[in-house]
């Protein structure tokens, strides 16, 4: 449960073997906004609304390292006082190129 206007880790993880990153997957149960994260370095930024509770960051071209992590957070972004929001997200490997 994430509450208003508060930014909380979802997934940080880091391949044991060269992998390239295909898609990010996100979503909840009320609005949020999601970072995927590399290194620290911001890679994309996803919204998801109550009408469109899941979305996709492709990201095919993307390789990963064994000395890289991928972190996805999320904001809760959904009106104030409306309470708490729980969010998931998933992130989608490949074998490296």
């Amino acid at each position: 449960m994430v509450a208003y206007d508060i930014t909380a880790t979802l997934i940080t993880y880091q391949p044991t073997a060269e992998k390239r990153v295909v898609r990010v997957l996100c979503g909840g149960d009320g609005p949020g906004e999601f970072f995927i994260k590399i290194n620290g370095t911001l890679w994309g930024t996803l919204r998801n609304a109550w009408n469109q509770r899941s979305v996709i960051l492709e990201m095919d071209s993307k390789s990963l390292g064994t000395s890289d992590t991928i972190t996805v957070e999320a904001k809760n972004v959904a009106v104030e006082g409306s309470g708490s929001c729980t969010y998931e997200a998933y992130v989608y490997l490949g074998d490296a190129p």
